[in-house]
């Protein structure tokens, strides 16, 4: 594609947002990422620069390649040194797992953040000018690249270094803003941002919005550097973008994985299957002491649009990114879940289906509360759940909180 057929639009922040936006921004046919346009036309913003790059496999562009290809060798700028979340480079590593430092790729250091480290350190940013942030997010609050993109932003500030972030889709943003904001005393890596768990917002808008909004204490004013996308808007579903799908974890493996992934990885704190360790994480979720049609005819009771669920067996079995799965080798019965109808379909109305129907059983129970409440955002949620109609009364709070924040969050929307 011809370099003058790509329209960039940059976000420069320092204590409050300027967005500089040129007309015909949003055009038609595939989506661009903001590396594309960085690619294309926006090299001038690395000119004369040491470049730091925090990425995964995910940073490719439409022709291909990846980003670190783009960068490393070329004139007029040194890629100097690779940042690596959770999950690692390859995106293989289990959840949690230690990520140890691969030593270099194409010939450039590599710096884990998700070892010993969590954000880069003074000795990592001092031959550095700008530290470039690319990867694909799920645009759910505890997934935690967001928390690495901020703690980023927030490490190179302070070291009188350069953020730039090449955005990308927020593939569930068509679902706009919903669940519960998070209770600041549960703030963690799992959920730093005070955020609904769908925020509808990129990673770029939220890294504006972090700024703006004054969530980090930074010890100097950032330089912070938003590469937009063309063609995105907030409606689309990841399909429409024309982009291919890369697994940014092992266990969101394709776009439907990631649809339920909002409405069940809360069982990751219970004694409960969530379906890791099997072809369809997050799909499929039960134990070896339940039975699959009690639980799928328990479920039916509930009223929840845009969604299937069906009795099932499942044995979670040893596998890249699930080394140790829950139940490894048992035969696990409970249900596999289907989207159905995604215009109908509310996340948060699954989940606390969901959370009501198998916490019904005395068998099943929360095995690592702070781990479950870290991931709702909020405390006693099983507890709530036990009184007639508490769904809908839960989800009416969830939702006056969400519109507040959506109220409050749009005026860092960049598309």
């Amino acid at each position: 594609m011809a370099k003058d057929s790509f329209c960039t639009a940059l976000v420069f922040v320092t204590f409050a947002a300027l967005i500089l936006v040129p007309s015909g921004m949003r055009g038609q046919g595939p989506v661009l990422s903001g590396a594309d346009v960085l690619v294309a036309d926006s090299l001038h913003l690395l000119k004369g620069k040491r470049v730091g790059l925090v990425t995964n496999r995910t940073a490719v562009c439409a022709d291909g390649r990846h980003l670190i290809e783009h960068l490393a060798g070329r004139k007029g700028f040194q890629l100097r040194k690779i940042f690596t979340p959770e999950h690692g480079f390859s995106g293989t590593f289990s959840a949690g797992e230690r990520v140890g430092e691969r030593e270099r790729i194409m010939g450039i250091p590599v710096v884990s953040l998700y070892g010993t480290q969590r954000a880069p350190r003074r000795e990592d940013l001092y031959e550095l000018d700008i530290l470039v942030f690319d990867m694909q997010d799920v645009g759910v609050r505890f997934y935690t690249y967001a928390s690495t993109m901020l703690l980023c932003l927030q490490a190179a500030a302070d070291n009188a270094v350069e953020f730039l972030v090449c955005d990308r889709p927020n593939p569930l943003a068509f679902l706009g803003a919903r669940g519960p904001m998070l209770d600041p005393e549960l703030k963690s890596f799992i959920g730093m941002m005070p955020v609904p768990i769908l925020h509808g917002m990129t990673l770029g808008e939220l890294a504006q919005m972090a700024v703006g909004d004054k969530w980090l204490d930074f010890r100097r004013a950032p330089k912070l550097t938003v590469v937009r996308m063309r063609g995105w808007s907030r409606d689309m579903t990841f399909s429409e973008t024309g982009l291919r799908w890369i697994p940014p974890s092992p266990n969101i493996p394709r776009v439907e994985t990631m649809l339920v992934y909002p409405a069940t990885c809360y069982f990751e704190g219970t004694n409960i299957s969530e379906g890791r360790g099997t072809d369809y994480p997050f799909a499929l979720i039960g134990a070896p002491f339940l039975s699959a049609d009690s639980i799928a005819t328990r479920f039916r009771n509930y009223d929840v649009p845009g969604v299937t669920v069906m009795p099932v067996s499942f044995v979670p079995k040893q596998r890249t990114g699930a080394m140790h799965p829950k139940f490894e080798g048992q035969i696990c019965r409970g249900v596999s879940i289907s989207i159905t109808n995604r215009g109908a379909y509310d996340p948060m109305r699954l989940a606390l289906s969901l959370m009501t129907t198998f916490f019904h059983f005395s068998s099943v129970r929360i095995t690592r509360t702070k781990h479950f409440d870290y991931l709702v955002g909020e405390k006693y949620l099983a507890e709530k759940l036990q009184s007639a109609g508490a769904i809908d009364v839960i989800l009416a709070r969830w939702k006056r909180a969400a519109v507040r924040f959506h109220e409050r969050s749009r005026k860092y929307y960049l598309y």
